[in-house]
């Protein structure tokens, strides 16, 4: 009896979703970029160089929403929301002392030490994912 293993040993190259947001400081700007299991983190550079990329984070399964949550209140990173094609989902905020991302904090731009996230679909918002915070 024969046995196949098939495994790619190429990074995925072609871009699912793409966005800007303030993610690694509120005066910052970032192009986070989704590529099937990978989250890509770029700066945009203000002196005219392009990008400079930052993370490059896998992911266990591939990205079907990735949308930009902006806490309320100034002064704040923005966090990025992602789901994926097998129902779970993720916040994620930067750490600016360690240099990676990590699933953010409940509290995150919450008034509560006890919120939690959780996806909401709706028709009015034209097949888009939104994130609804919910307190306990």
């Amino acid at each position: 009896m024969s046995w196949n293993y098939t495994v790619t040993a190429h990074r995925p190259s072609a871009v699912s979703h793409a966005v800007t947001a303030a993610f690694t400081g509120p005066d910052d700007l970032n192009l986070i970029v989704a590529k099937s299991t990978r989250l890509e983190v770029h700066a945009v550079d203000g002196s005219g160089e392009g990008l400079r990329p930052l993370l490059d984070v896998p992911l266990y399964g591939r990205v079907a929403t990735l949308e930009v949550w902006r806490p309320h209140g100034a002064g704040h990173p923005d966090l990025i929301f992602l789901s994926t094609e097998r129902y779970r989902f993720a916040l994620l905020a930067y750490d600016a002392e360690s240099g990676e991302a990590s699933a953010a904090p409940p509290s995150a731009g919450a008034s509560s030490a006890a919120a939690a996230v959780a996806p909401a679909h709706a028709e009015a918002l034209s097949g888009r994912t939104a994130a609804a915070a919910v307190w306990a």
